[in-house]
């Protein structure tokens, strides 16, 4: 568990200085466009069209991943797996149609990932409840899982964080943006940070870490060795 503890750690450091300089740069230039028009005034209209098909990778990439993510989670508490195709492009289909209609948009329509939130937090308790040290203080040999172990968890921290660092963004909508948009930065990274530690120590303590690196729907194996495999799926 140690080199999945420091993928967090070093994640979160890099998650800070990345937002960090976001808002020094929305703050100078007051555009929701992010990277795209940073480059665009600093280094002219070349490059910022270089950053702007990166960015649309980007998105690509990222909405994939989350689709994939979504209808798997679906699938493991009954979705028919002919529905699961469906799903992902549904879910693909509404990540990027959010993406184009804009910054503040977007934002304002996320303001129902609170209920994902409920989620993480209603997951953490129940796997509090036969959380064993011992998983914990097994899994602390770096020698044993060393870089390896360190990459296997790179990608769920980036998953923890991934998303905050874009508040800043939100500057041009803000009221008073020199008051509320560093308040909102420090009380998103502060809520993802819990968030991510709570998840990590909650997941490890409860489900082999075989079975977490393996699964499609790693929270779900929690859930159901608390509750059962019956409380999820019918």
């Amino acid at each position: 568990m140690f080199p999945a503890v420091v993928s967090v750690v070093i994640t979160a450091i890099f998650y800070w200085l990345y937002s960090g300089a976001i808002t020094e740069l929305a703050a100078r230039y007051r555009t929701s466009g992010g990277s795209f028009d940073f480059v665009r005034r600093v280094l002219g209209e070349r490059m910022a069209t270089i950053m702007a098909i990166l960015n649309l990778l980007k998105l690509i990439l990222a909405n994939a991943a989350l689709a994939l993510s979504i209808s798997s989670y679906l699938k493991t508490i009954g979705m028919a797996n002919n529905l699961q195709l469906v799903c992902w492009i549904v879910t693909y289909g509404s990540f990027t149609l959010l993406d184009c209609v804009g910054v503040r948009q977007s934002a304002n329509a996320q303001l129902a990932t609170a209920a994902c939130l409920m989620l993480l937090l209603f997951y953490c308790v129940s796997a509090f409840t036969q959380f064993d040290m011992n998983n914990i203080v097994n899994r602390t040999d770096f020698s044993r899982d060393g870089f390896t172990g360190f990459f296997k968890g790179l990608p769920f921290a980036l998953q923890f964080f991934d998303g905050f660092e874009e508040t800043p963004l939100l500057m041009e909508y803000a009221h008073d943006p020199t008051v509320t948009i560093p308040k909102g930065v420090a009380a998103s990274y502060l809520s993802v940070t819990i968030i991510a530690f709570m998840i990590l120590f909650s997941a490890c303590g409860i489900t082999p870490i075989d079975d977490l690196l393996t699964s499609e729907a790693p929270l779900m194996n929690g859930l159901k060795k608390v509750y059962g495999g019956g409380a999820f799926v019918d």
